[in-house]
C-alpha cells in the first residue's frame, strides 16, 4: 500500500493538447478510411486544366501577400470573439465527425439526400487532409506564434472552404453564402490568433476551393476519351450463338 501511495503522484492525465492531437489524428483517418474507394478517383480529378489555373492564381495571390509582409496585424482584433466559434468550426476535429454523423444519420433512417451529402462532405474533407498535410510538412513555415512548423497552408481556412464549395455545388443556392462568410471569418481569425499568416490563408482558401469544385465531379471531356477504355467489346446476336466484338484504340 506503501509503494502505491508513493507511485500516484507519478501518475499524470494525458495533457489536453495531446488528447487534442489524437482526436485530431483519428478524424484524419477515419475520413480518408471510410470513402477510401472514392478518394483515388477523386484524387485523380485534381489534375484538371482548371484546377492549375486556380493553383496558379491562389499561389501568386499568396506570394504576393508574403511579399507585402503578410505580418499579423491589430486591425483584425474585432474578430477576436467571432474567431473562438470559427477556430472550432474550421477544425477537422469538428467538421469531419459532423460529416460523418450525417451520412450515418442519412444511412440509418434511409434518406439518400442527407446520406448523400453527408457521404460527399467527408469525401471532401477527407481530400483537404491529403492535400493540405503533405503541403505542411514540405513548407516546414513557423506560425506566427511560434507553437510549430505547420504553418502554411491554413488547414482550417482549407476546410472551411472545401464545405462552402461544395455545399454551393450540392444545393446551387444562396445556401452557400453564409458558408462563404464563415470561411472567410475563420481565415480572419487564424490571422487574428497569430496561427497564420495572410499567405497561410490565401493559398488554404485556394485549396479548399479546388477540393471543393473536385470531389464528385466528372472528369474533362478530353481525359474522357483517354480513359474511355483501350478495349471495347461489342455483342452481336446472331441467329445462332453470341458473338462478340472487341476494339483495340
Amino acid at each position: 500500500m506503501g509503494l502505491a501511495r508513493g507511485m500516484l503522484p507519478l501518475i499524470h492525465p494525458p495533457h489536453p493538447s495531446m488528447a487534442v492531437s489524437m482526436i485530431k489524428l483519428l478524424s484524419i483517418l477515419a475520413a480518408v478510411t471510410l470513402p477510401a474507394q472514392d478518394l483515388p478517383q477523386d484524387a485523380g480529378h485534381l489534375w484538371q486544366t482548371e484546377n492549375a489555373w486556380a493553383l496558379g492564381a491562389g499561389a501568386t495571390l499568396a506570394t504576393a501577400a508574403y511579399a507585402t509582409d503578410d505580418t499579423p496585424r491589430d486591425q483584425l482584433s474585432s474578430v477576436d470573439g467571432v474567431a473562438r466559434v470559427t477556430d472550432v468550426y474550421g477544425a477537422g476535429t469538428f467538421s469531419i465527425p459532423a460529416a460523418i454523423g450525417l451520412w450515418g444519420v442519412g444511412h440509418t433512417t434511409q434518406h439518400r439526400g442527407l446520406r448523400d451529402f453527408g457521404y460527399g462532405l467527408t469525401r471532401t474533407l477527407g481530400l483537404t487532409q491529403l492535400v493540405v498535410g503533405p503541403l505542411k510538412v514540405a513548407s516546414h513555415r513557423l506560425r506566427p506564434n511560434g507553437a510549430n512548423h505547420r504553418s502554411f497552408p491554413s488547414g482550417h481556412t482549407a476546410n472551411t472552404f472545401a464545405i462552402a464549395r461544395f455545399v454551393q455545388r450540392q444545393t446551387n443556392s444562396w445556401v452557400s453564402v453564409p458558408f462563404y462568410g464563415m470561411a472567410v471569418l475563420t481565415g480572419a481569425g487564424r490571422i487574428e490568433g497569430r496561427q497564420h499568416y495572410l499567405s497561410d490563408v490565401v493559398m488554404g482558401a485556394t485549396v479548399g476551393l479546388i477540393v471543393g469544385s473536385t470531389v464528385g465531379r466528372e472528369p474533362s471531356s478530353a481525359t474522357s476519351r483517354k480513359q474511355e477504355g483501350r478495349v471495347r467489346w461489342q455483342p452481336m446476336t446472331r441467329t445462332r450463338g453470341l458473338k462478340v466484338r472487341i476494339q483495340l484504340n
